[in-house]
């Protein structure tokens, strides 16, 4: 079973309630697209996870049993380091500029902190230059984030927005 610290991470970042957008029908993140014979509107806390762990704690080694890993794992379908799934981010906003809107939400949770959008900067909006300026600062600043993914993807997400956003 996932062990509860990862747990609590999954329901921060996905919630608890029924989400219905035109994208997608989900309660903790588990989607009725992905799952079309589960009931989501009665979607038990207990019954998400069994469907987390089956479906995925359980296929990572054991070596990559981690927040890291299984977070990446359950949003993109493969287990990659933070780096890596940054710069899979950014793949995305550079090759589909309407998903940018995502942006803040997909920086929260690769570096496992609540600094962007509503909470803090919303990157969404930063030409090229406030960029290098917000993540400079951020990565000298005391930030429960990981300052190297920050500093190696910064140079990514500046380098791929400067065309379309700088």
């Amino acid at each position: 079973m996932i062990p509860d610290s990862i747990w609590k991470k999954v329901i921060q970042y996905e919630g608890t309630k029924v989400l219905k957008t035109k994208d997608e029908y989900s309660k903790y993140g588990i989607t009725k697209k992905s799952y079309p014979n589960i009931d989501i509107d009665n979607l038990t806390e207990l019954k998400a996870k069994e469907i987390y762990t089956k479906d995925f704690w359980n296929k990572l080694p054991k070596s990559k049993q981690t927040w890291e890993y299984f977070s990446s794992y359950i949003n993109t379908g493969t287990p990659m380091n933070t780096y890596d799934l940054i710069n899979h981010y950014i793949l995305i906003i550079n090759n589909k500029p309407e998903k940018r809107e995502y942006l803040n939400g997909w920086m929260n949770r690769s570096c496992d902190c609540n600094k962007y959008g509503k909470n803090g900067i919303d990157l969404r909006t930063k030409t090229t230059t406030e960029l290098k300026i917000i993540f400079r600062k951020r990565i000298q600043e005391s930030v429960p984030c990981h300052y190297d993914t920050i500093a190696l993807g910064t140079s990514l997400i500046i380098t791929l927005l400067r065309g379309r956003y700088g």
